[in-house]
């Protein structure tokens, strides 16, 4: 279940990570690997700041910020080629479109709804 409507739903989404590979500590940041569309970046865990490891089919865990800011690390890395960053960021958006669509589809079904009772 994507993150952002689950929290309208008052509901907690399924995570369920991809298998992380034991190359992503050497890998840039930001740089697409299109075997799996995934994407190094760094998250903050408290204190400390550690690389992780996106994987696109786990879009679904991440905040609206956080995929943008992942978009902004492709585009700063320099070693993806335009077709991969293109491929990627486009996958993204399209994502973003259709997220923002389904939630402002359920704010209008809930209103309607809650009329009817």
């Amino acid at each position: 279940m994507d993150m952002e409507i689950a929290l309208v739903l008052k509901k907690r989404p399924i995570v369920k990570h991809e298998e992380e590979t034991t190359d992503f500590q050497k890998r840039r940041l930001g740089k697409i690997k299109k075997e799996n569309w995934s994407v190094v970046y760094q998250r903050k865990d408290g204190d400390k700041v550690q690389k992780s490891m996106f994987f696109f089919l786990d879009k679904h865990l991440y905040s609206i910020a956080a995929l943008s800011n992942i978009m902004g690390l492709t585009i700063a890395c320099k070693a993806n080629n335009d077709a991969n960053l293109k491929c990627f960021n486009d996958m993204i958006k399209w994502y973003l479109v259709i997220r923002n669509t389904l939630l402002n589809l359920m704010t209008k079904l809930f209103k309607v709804q809650k009329k009817q009772q």
